[in-house]
């Protein structure tokens, strides 16, 4: 994408299983809650529910739920402080709309000022961005599917029969916030029906509903096939924090035992592909205490989650709210479940970019065994180089677009290669290395890291201490810009504390164009000021080959403790088709 100088559609999710009859009403629930409690301690208190069966039939089942459930019970048990009378379950058809809405009822009920809350669900899920349903859902809000969802009914009966965020989800999730309970929420589900595309063909946590849909029904005339982005609501809570398998343009993927062989979980059952991640940080499998503190914030269990996930070559993106803007209370930073995290383990060693080739590359395949960091491989991967007659094309381990170039453009991919590993590395430096805290995302964070053509956006950046910026920006060719400073006045410190929007408010915002595919933005904040830095104001362009690229490079190399990186990689792409 070239340069030229707009979720909070949150709960949404959609899902079935295995039957296993149980019968819990919330009366019931909620004394056990207020049986269990102690005079004067906080607790931590949950809910967690999985659908992977549900009683329509048409409505296709998931594997994992059921057991993404039951291994996360025993955890929090036996690992994360909370105590079996506190942590209830609805699995499968026993997850009805009302059951679940009276078990959200029943922690309110149960639950105290200062307690821990977990609200889970693994499922199906919807949203009105979904292209192919555009099911009449409010434009900043989504749905998760209960057991007793219909499907085979009219719109108006399908809608009802969802738990729809705005409507169902958030006046409860208000009450625990102003009761000062802290809320975690952990949605494990789809947000829409943009093309899942994993390089397995891993079933989807997503429900097509077009066949509820109807030109005739008035309620989806107005709705029907829209695929335009209205600004995110405000976030409404003080002490909420949300966590996501995907974007409300992403589909999250289900790991069904047919596939474990080629992706083992952390059981060997399966599981959805954000709670097997989820599972391996919460067992200390998986090392996620990126500055070593004792502590696991939500900002780096998210962390973890994004590498995890991608690594598996899964083309969805965990997602959180607050956005950074707007998180005042600092919940990203808030430790989970207030718990010390001292079974959770620091990220160490950083992983090899691995590459696999597919066709006859030969020439490129003799440079890339000598790449420093880089690993060829022939089976799972981070990017994959294919060669056809017409092009050769660069994809995710999971089959997102990098990049495409002529088939006798080998220069150019080696050229490539070598920055997405750049970029690898960088990435694993900001998660698991910085220095200090440096933030980097899309102003409105809530559409994850996908754009198409022809949408306007801006970046927004935080940081915890006085800091000179450089941000550079590589399209999908390969081409670099830097992106920051671009005017002289942007050569001044950026103090600490301080969010910065890129362009600045007033100014056009950039735009995406050709060549669509995966751009990456790399974003140093040094904390001395770098000699190069008038040099880079208003450069379009900037060569890797030429002696300021270089010493960017060569200055972040040789001062780790001075310099903290963040990074962002964006899918740009058509709009779905209506």
């Amino acid at each position: 994408m070239s340069m030229a100088r707009d979720h909070r559609r949150f709960l949404g999710r959609v899902g079935g299983a295995p039957t296993r009859p149980r019968r819990r009403g919330g009366l019931l629930l909620a004394l056990a809650l207020v049986a269990a409690a102690a005079p004067g301690q906080a607790r931590n208190l949950a809910l967690l529910v999985g659908v992977g069966d549900y009683q329509d039939e048409a409505i296709h089942g998931l594997e994992g739920p059921p057991h993404d459930v039951t291994v996360l019970r025993d955890l929090l048990i036996q690992r994360w402080g909370f105590a079996a009378p506190d942590v209830h379950t609805l699995v499968d058809r026993e997850a009805t709309r009302a059951a679940i809405l009276r078990g959200l009822d029943a922690l309110a009920e149960g639950s105290a000022p200062g307690d821990e809350v977990l609200f889970y669900f693994s499922g199906h899920g919807t949203s009105a961005a979904d292209p192919l349903t555009s099911l009449p859902l409010p434009q900043s809000s989504g749905a998760i599917v209960p057991a007793d969802a219909k499907l085979r009914a009219s719109v108006h009966e399908v809608v009802k029969s969802l738990i729809v965020g705005k409507d169902d989800l958030r006046p409860r999730f208000a009450k625990l916030d102003q009761g000062g309970r802290r809320l975690t929420v952990l949605f494990d589900s789809c947000y829409s029906g943009s093309a899942a595309r994993g390089m397995l063909g891993f079933p989807a946590r997503y429900q097509d509903f077009s066949r509820a849909i109807t030109d005739d029904d008035p309620m989806t005339r107005r709705r029907h096939g829209s695929a335009d982005r209205p600004p995110a609501d405000p976030w409404p809570y003080d002490s909420v924090f949300f966590l996501s398998a995907a974007s409300d343009w992403e589909k999250a993927d289900d790991v069904p035992q047919a596939l474990l062989r080629q992706r083992p979980t952390l059981d060997g059952k399966p599981h959805g592909a954000f709670t097997d991640a989820l599972l391996r940080v919460l067992a200390g499998q998986l090392p996620a205490d990126g500055n070593g503190d004792g502590q696991l914030s939500h900002e780096e269990l998210k962390a973890a989650l994004v590498r995890e996930v991608k690594s598996k070559g899964h083309d969805h993106q965990p997602q959180s709210l607050p956005q950074a803007k707007e998180d005042q209370h600092q919940l990203a930073q808030r430790s989970l479940f207030g718990h010390t995290a001292s079974n959770v383990a620091r990220p160490t060693a950083r992983p090899p970019y691995r590459v696999r080739l597919e066709g006859t590359l030969p020439a490129l395949r003799e440079q890339l065994a000598r790449a420093p960091g880089l690993e060829l491989v022939s089976g799972t991967a981070d990017l994959v180089i294919k060669r056809t007659a017409q092009a050769l094309t660069l994809s995710t381990g999971g089959g997102e677009a990098v990049s495409t170039f002529a088939a006798d453009a080998g220069a150019l991919v080696y050229d490539r290669v070598m920055q997405l590993n750049w970029f690898h590395q960088m990435s694993w430096r900001g998660d698991a290395d910085n220095p200090f805290r440096f933030r980097l995302g899309l102003s409105d964070e809530t559409r994850g890291s996908r754009l198409f053509r022809g949408e306007k956006f801006s970046l927004n950046l935080q940081l915890d201490r006085q800091a000179w910026l450089v941000i550079l920006y590589a399209d999908s060719s390969g081409e670099v810009a830097a992106l920051y400073p671009y005017v002289a006045g942007e050569a001044a410190p950026l103090a600490a504390g301080q969010s910065l929007t890129i362009p600045a408010a007033g100014t056009p915002l950039l735009v995406v164009q050709d060549p669509l595919g995966t751009d990456l933005v790399v974003a140093y904040a040094f904390t001395e000021r770098p000699a190069f830095l008038e040099a880079l104001v208003g450069r379009a362009k900037l060569a890797t080959n030429e002696s300021l690229y270089q010493q960017i490079v060569a200055a972040v190399a040789a001062n780790p403790t001075g310099v903290a990186v963040a990074t962002l990689a964006l899918i740009t792409q058509e709009r779905p088709a209506k």
